[in-house]
This record gives structure tokens, C-alpha cells and sequence, in this order.
């Protein structure tokens, strides 16, 4: 999980680098069984799920 989370903070410091505007991306896990909140967890800002996906409003 570890490994997975500075993986995770490589790959939006090379969008923030290449990117031409100033926003700041915002990283969302989309997933089928939620997010398990631990110390690596905070880097996901957004969590979609499947009930969101097919959400009738």
C-alpha cells in the first residue's frame, strides 16, 4: 500500500507538471466496495461507487 501511495503522488506531480493551467487535480477512486480509511487514504479526495453510478434521481 505503500508503494502504491508514493505511485500514486509520482504520477500527480508529473500531471501538475505538465499540465498548462494552474488547477490542481483532484484525485477520485472509483470502486465497487468503497474506500477502507487508513493512513494512505487521505490522498483520495473524491470516491465514486457503483450505486453512484446508477443513481436514478
Amino acid at each position: 500500500m505503500k508503494n502504491y501511495e508514493a505511485d500514486l503522488r509520482r504520477k500527480v506531480d508529473a500531471v501538475l507538471e505538465h499540465a498548462k493551467n494552474r488547477r490542481t487535480p483532484i484525485m477520485t477512486l472509483i470502486t465497487t466496495y468503497g474506500l477502507k480509511y487508513n493512513m494512505y487514504s487521505g490522498r483520495i479526495q473524491k470516491v465514486v461507487v457503483m450505486d453512484d453510478l446508477f443513481r436514478e434521481d
